[in-house]
């Protein structure tokens, strides 16, 4: 499967949307750690709650313009998305789980 998605990815405009896709989705990634550290801190929730209920439809409206104007590839751009929020999970809990083990 890995060597189908490689494979799928190798064409050249797939590859830009694929990483295009992988910067949105970590931007995405820190503005939802923005909010909830200002929902955790108990500063400005609903400024909080108000970032997470907007940036859905700014995300929205931003893929929708990558997909129509630009005419991206819509497989490549959700590829990279998740790939860059599941090495960004994995790598947090690595790092929770080496400092666990450390104390």
């Amino acid at each position: 499967m890995l060597l189908a998605v490689l494979y799928y990815l190798l064409q050249s405009l797939q590859v830009t949307t694929y990483f295009m896709g992988a910067l949105f989705g970590l931007l995405n990634f820190n503005v939802i750690l923005w909010a909830w550290s200002r929902i955790f801190i108990k500063k400005r929730i609903a400024l909080a709650l108000g970032v997470i209920v907007i940036k859905y439809a700014i995300v929205l409206l931003i893929l929708y313009s990558f997909v129509i104007r630009y005419e991206l590839d819509v497989l490549s751009l959700i590829l990279g998305m998740t790939t860059m929020l599941t090495v960004t999970m994995a790598m947090a809990l690595l790092v929770a789980q080496d400092k666990k083990e450390t104390v």
